[in-house]
């Protein structure tokens, strides 16, 4: 297959990029487990027991029979592994005014391409194994507060922590947020809002807006606590090679080995509000 390069014809020459976005989930999961050195990872998480009435009366087990505390084991195992390669002749360079400088063409390469891939992947992987998939129905601007208090009662229930809680809310969604009554009367939107696509809060939960094309397309909002979820990342690899056979000019490489989870003994703190019931 022929490359497809496009000559500088004008001294004003530019190179039309796509509008890009930084990882909407960096800092929102769990650095509490490392694969380091290993594909998999083994989690044990023991199993509590009941109590019972202490019995004074007994000549033994007072405090109840005893029992052996079990524990519930889940592995985890990295998949996911992409790479590219990009080569940047040393004359198409020079004729498009040496616009496709390397690190430039690297950095927009992960931005454009490698940040959504793995965003796309993690959210995916999250409301697959999310800890509850209610069938909430499509959201209205008369109805959007009320199913995200309803998502925040569910993990309220489930003794989830109150703090690090966000909603991953699709753009479309946002819009009806933007129109509710309920919402124009909480705190003054997106005033403290510093993170990326944070725009404002409802409850204790963190309203972040993302583009519609990254939640699956059933999926009306996705609300996570942060020590349910893990997105580990073993390799990062981002190198530009100069000598490099049969190139003459620069050769592009990237390489990353990276997976997302949900821990199954915290997956009630994952939430996935549906338009409808899966299958």
């Amino acid at each position: 297959m022929a490359t497809s390069i496009n000559l500088a014809t004008s001294y004003s020459g530019k190179i039309a990029t796509a509008f890009t976005k930084a990882s909407y989930v960096a800092g929102n999961y769990s650095n509490d487990y490392s694969f380091e050195g290993v594909r998999s990872l083994n989690i044990w998480t023991p199993k509590t027991v009941d109590l019972v009435d202490y019995d004074r009366t007994a000549t033994a087990d007072r405090f109840g029979q005893m029992t052996e505390m079990e524990d519930s084991l889940q592995t985890l195992t990295m998949n996911e592994e992409k790479s590219f390669s990009i080569s940047i002749d040393r004359g198409n360079y020079s004729d498009q005014m040496m616009m496709k400088r390397a690190g430039r063409m690297m950095n927009l390469q992960i931005a454009e391409k490698v940040v959504p891939m793995m965003d796309k992947y993690t959210f995916n992987a999250w409301v697959n194994a999310a800890g509850t998939k209610a069938a909430t129905g499509a959201l209205t601007k008369t109805n959007v507060v009320g199913k995200l208090l309803d998502a925040g009662a569910a993990l309220d229930n489930a003794l989830v922590p109150d703090d690090n809680r966000v909603v991953y809310l699709p753009v479309r969604n946002y819009n009806y947020l933007r129109q509710s009554s309920e919402f124009m009367n909480l705190e003054a939107l997106g005033v403290k809002a510093v993170k990326k696509g944070e725009v404002g809060n409802v409850g204790n939960m963190r309203i972040v807006k993302v583009p519609d094309s990254y939640l699956p397309a059933d999926v009306e909002f996705l609300l996570t606590y942060k020590g349910s979820l893990l997105r580990p990342v073993k390799l990062k690899t981002a190198r530009i090679l100069t000598e490099v056979k049969d190139v003459d000019g620069w050769l592009l490489q990237g390489r990353w080995y990276y997976d997302a989870f949900v821990i199954k003994a915290k997956e009630m703190g994952v939430y996935a509000g549906l338009t409808a019931a899966r299958g």
